[in-house]
């Protein structure tokens, strides 16, 4: 009970602390990957990054179990691609969350720099990527009572 406690403490400072960031733009260009994921998900589906944290088993901080919908599946395949990034373009999960990255969008579309000389920033931007290309494919599915799912289940 007091982990899941301290995982919804550290969900809600991490969403504050993305929505702060988000919406108050007090960092320079040279964004944070929370940050830009944000910036990505608003540009693709049309929709606040934040309704997405947490949504489903997967959305949001961790992630366990069978995905519920599309939506939740795009999020457990977005963890898949972190892990799969550790010890190898990235030292750690936390070096993932806040890799610099140089990204650009056009149409609705988002395109990763392949300048960018950070490997841990070319990777994150490249999971970032796939996911919100698979968010806004599966954006009809969206489902607002799936929001919360996680908690809800915890307790």
């Amino acid at each position: 009970m007091i982990s899941i406690i301290k995982n919804n403490i550290f969900q809600l400072l991490l969403l504050f602390t993305w929505h702060q960031m988000y919406e108050f733009r007090t960092i320079d260009r040279t964004k944070r990957s929370l940050i830009d994921l944000a910036e990505m998900v608003e540009i693709t589906t049309g929709r606040n990054g934040t309704d997405f944290v947490p949504y489903g088993n997967w959305c949001g901080i961790g992630g366990s179990g069978k995905a519920i919908d599309a939506i939740d599946n795009c999020c457990r395949r977005h963890d898949i691609c972190y892990l799969d990034k550790i010890g190898k373009e990235c030292n750690s999960i936390f070096s993932l969350y806040v890799a610099n990255y140089k990204w650009s969008s056009e149409g609705g579309k988002v395109f990763c720099s392949m300048e960018d000389r950070n490997s841990c920033g070319r990777a994150t931007c490249a999971c970032d990527r796939e996911v919100v290309i698979c968010l806004a494919k599966n954006i009809g599915e969206y489902r607002e009572e799936h929001r919360y799912v996680r908690s809800a289940l915890d307790t």
